[in-house]
């Protein structure tokens, strides 16, 4: 089953402001790229401090 990117908790995920033809996970308004950015412990904040170390070594 396929699934559009989940930007915020706002309807369908703040993909779109119509109907997606690709279906949205249920848990959008939890796991979703706007939650990510403000916790400072997210899958996404910990990537961009290994992207740093990354290359500053």
């Amino acid at each position: 089953m396929a699934h559009t990117f989940q930007w915020d908790a706002t309807l369908n995920a703040g993909f779109s402001t119509g109907k997606p033809w690709l279906k949205v996970n249920p848990n959008y308004t939890g796991i979703n790229a706007a939650a990510q950015e403000s916790d400072p412990n997210s899958t996404l904040n910990y990537f961009r401090r290994l992207v740093q170390l990354r290359k500053r070594n």
